[in-house]
């Protein structure tokens, strides 16, 4: 029994290293085989197991299909580690449960390459938008309120990217290796903690890199208890090395080669970009905040009937969005096409809704939308409002309380 469940736990760890969609550069097929392989049954276990008819099975975070998915892996992980047990197999289980050790370990080390210069060049927590730096605060939602708040800060986001990749490259090697994965459990221990506390919906994974983390670290349990609780002399115990390669020279040269590989497919979006630092990247033409200096009134007319809006303020995303607060603080999202030849702002709002904006090319921060409404020209002048003065996004220091408000 103890080896069915020691199987099951490993050949649990390695199906979802597998079939988890984790959008690799370098394997960007990942999610089409998975959902190959198991959309159909995954449909299928869901309507007759759990009732639930599924309208979308696209393995996306924290979705239905997601858990589905995890339970149909652990049905497949019970097979095989049944197949294991009770066949020849059960000779080379030493070999076999070496082999996922050390996969899980690379694959660990990778997540924490991806997310921790993901970080150190914020692009995770990226700058906030204009248009959420001018919502109020109780209108945000936790998780976006956590993000923006992390994306303030520069320093501290490089400092949670080197806390990740610290123990990515510790747990590479045989004798960093504990330690690593002992402040790997603390990492995704604080990251399962805020996803659940800002409702961040990465949930599924951040338990299964935890589940990793301590099937890694569990051989040593009781030494570690030993040396941490009742401080004895101990030793840690010795695992099974994975030999890939039979030949000396090739077997050393694998782990070199996986760490190139690792640091390859995490540094790759911003070598191909050339973008260190996302805070200072180029931002689209007429990207910002801006407010009518008269008001603006306009009607959006769409197969579904009109839209009219009083706006307050509008905001050009950097994603292609032209967001329009009105005067009770709802804001109001239009899909944005730059048709730059003809100077226009073309607008489509979420009932296919449509309008089109001529614009000037702004001088003295003045930006004029003209639009044609009922066969009569309407003109806004708006004027850009400086955002980046804004207290949330000024990089401030402080050593002493004295020098605040100074």
């Amino acid at each position: 029994m103890r080896l069915f469940i020691k199987s099951g736990i490993f050949c649990f760890t390695l199906l979802v290293i597998l079939f988890f969609p984790a959008e690799f550069n370098f394997f960007p097929w990942q999610k089409e085989i998975s959902l190959t392989l198991f959309s159909g049954i995954v449909t299928l276990v869901s309507k007759n197991i759990f009732g639930y008819n599924l309208l979308h099975c696209d393995f996306s975070s924290d979705s239905v299909s997601m858990y589905v998915l995890f339970f149909v892996l652990m049905l497949v992980a019970a097979m095989f580690a049944g197949i294991v047990t009770f066949t020849r197999l059960k000779n080379k289980k030493n070999s076999l449960i070496a082999f996922i050790r050390a996969v899980a370990t690379v694959y660990l080390a990778l997540i924490l390459f991806r997310y921790g210069f993901n970080k150190i060049f914020k692009w995770q927590f990226y700058q906030p938008e204009p248009n959420t730096l001018y919502t109020p605060l109780g209108n945000l939602d936790k998780d976006i309120l956590y993000w923006s708040a992390m994306g303030t800060s520069y320093w501290y986001s490089i400092f949670a990217g080197l806390i990740e990749i610290i123990p990515a490259v510790l747990i590479l090697f045989r004798k960093t290796k504990i330690a690593g994965l002992l402040i790997a459990l603390a990492v995704f221990s604080n990251i399962l903690a805020i996803n659940i506390g800002f409702d961040i919906s990465v949930k599924l994974f951040s338990a299964f890199l935890i589940f990793v983390t301590l099937v890694l670290l569990k051989p040593q349990f009781w030494a570690l208890y030993d040396f941490l609780i009742h401080q004895k002399k101990t030793s840690l115990q010795t695992e099974t090395k994975f030999v890939l390669f039979n030949h000396e020279r090739l077997h050393r040269a694998l782990k070199p080669l996986l760490v190139a590989l690792c640091l390859c497919e995490s540094l790759y979006p911003y070598l191909s970009t050339m973008n260190f630092n996302d805070d200072k990247a180029p931002r689209p033409f007429l990207h910002g905040a801006y407010v009518p200096i008269s008001g603006i009134n306009i009607s959006f007319q769409g197969p579904q009937g009109g839209t009219y809006l009083s706006i307050k303020r509008f905001f050009i995303h950097r994603q292609g969005y032209f967001i329009a607060e009105d005067f009770y603080g709802i804001m109001h999202n239009f899909r944005m096409q730059v048709d730059a030849p003809r100077h226009m702002l073309r607008l489509t709002g979420n009932k296919n809704e449509k309008i089109d904006f001529v614009y000037n090319i702004p001088q003295d921060s003045l930006l004029t939308l003209t639009y044609t409404n009922y066969n009569s020209v309407m003109e806004f002048q708006t004027k850009m409002i400086n955002w980046k003065k804004l207290p949330a996004i000024n990089d401030q220091f402080h050593w002493t309380v004295d020098e605040y408000g100074k």
